[in-house]
């Protein structure tokens, strides 16, 4: 019972001034610039695969299977 209060009042002492090492920081504008980015990106890796995947269907190659491809087409301009 000793060690456990000793451990309490360590870890509350301990604990203290973390406050000051770590202040509240507002980054929401480096957050939203993430996301603008990222998501141009991901928006041109979408146009992209929208072009491949309408040639095959377009020119299909053999053992291509179209229902797949159009499903993976479905898919991509439900993401875009």
């Amino acid at each position: 019972m000793k060690y456990c209060s000793l451990s309490l009042i360590l870890i509350f002492l301990v604990s203290c001034g973390e406050t000051e090492r770590f202040a509240a920081y507002d980054n929401e504008e480096e957050v939203n610039g993430f996301f603008e980015t990222r998501n141009k990106e991901v928006l041109v890796s979408l146009e992209e695969k929208k072009g491949e995947l309408t040639k095959k269907i377009a020119e299909p190659e053999e053992g291509d299977e179209l229902d797949v491809i159009e499903k993976d087409l479905a898919n991509n301009d439900r993401r875009m």
